[in-house]
């Protein structure tokens, strides 16, 4: 990880009214989860440049952000690898912490997690691109709530950085292999 992501790790620990699970004062369980917040467009790129694999990524981090404010024995690379079997629980997660912000579901966790599956089964994944804004829009509004003056991160990351060249790669190599063959 690079300096500048470390340091907007820390950026988001140090700020006055940041709750950490040390400073909220709540019970462990109601610890309120700063989850991992990108662009909206961010989320669409990289998706779309690694035909789909960036999700697992994307939940790899919020379910590291949820790990590490729980201080529980989670695994979040085993649970971004089998999201079909776990999608339901973070995205209820988020769908509660918006919740207790505002009056009015952002999506119904039940629904979209449905949705992410059948996808899934069905070959259909690209669309969950679809599910994957919507949480990422709660996450974002998540977020706000939590740091004052919150911006999404919108530079990319060193992992990022090497989806981005792998799917190019990959996409160039199709594009010419369609090209030769045509």
């Amino acid at each position: 990880m690079n300096e500048s992501n470390e340091s907007l790790d820390l950026s988001y620990k140090s700020q006055p009214n940041s709750l950490t699970p040390n400073s909220s004062g709540l019970p462990e369980d109601n610890i309120p989860i700063v989850y991992f917040g990108i662009s909206v467009v961010r989320l669409v790129c990289l998706f779309l440049l690694t035909f789909g694999f960036y999700k697992f990524y994307w939940f790899y981090k919020n379910w590291k952000a949820i790990k590490n404010t729980e201080r529980s024995d989670i695994s979040p690379f085993w649970r971004s690898c089998f999201s079909i079997f776990f999608c339901h629980e973070l995205f209820e997660k988020i769908e509660e912490a918006v919740t207790s912000y505002s009056n009015k579901k952002p999506f119904s966790a039940s629904w979209l997690s449905g949705w992410y599956i059948i996808f899934c089964v069905i070959g259909l994944g690209f669309f969950n691109l679809f599910i994957l804004m919507s949480v990422q829009k709660a996450i974002n509004f998540n977020n706000k709530q939590l740091i004052p003056g919150y911006k999404p991160l919108k530079k990319f990351d060193d992992v990022e950085i090497i989806f981005i060249i792998i799917g190019s790669l990959l996409w160039l190599i199709g594009i010419l292999r369609g090209c030769l063959e045509a």
